[in-house]
């Protein structure tokens, strides 16, 4: 379920049902997206995994996107096992 707050944030709810053998797991999350610019987009994600996810997309170009990602596992903070990703989209 997607709901506009203004012209430049969205938010989001959703859930997953998911059965591993006899054991059923409920995940509910939410989200928001904010568009700083023309050329730049902020995602966020918390889910009642405890998962926190961010992104920043930066427009580098008409053909380039330049996107930063990572995902904290709240529960495990000094485990580790967390991820970092970046990435670059080019069109041809």
């Amino acid at each position: 379920m997607i709901f506009e707050v203004n012209a430049d944030w969205d938010a989001a709810v959703d859930g997953i049902l998911v059965r591993n053998g006899g054991i059923q797991n409920y995940t509910l999350g939410a989200g928001a997206r904010c568009k700083i610019d023309e050329k730049s987009m902020f995602r966020c994600k918390f889910n009642t995994d405890l998962q926190l996810g961010m992104s920043l997309q930066q427009k580098l170009d008409d053909n380039i996107m330049l996107t930063l990602s990572f995902n904290i596992d709240c529960i495990n903070v000094t485990r580790g096992g967390h991820k970092v990703g970046l990435a670059i989209d080019i069109e041809a």
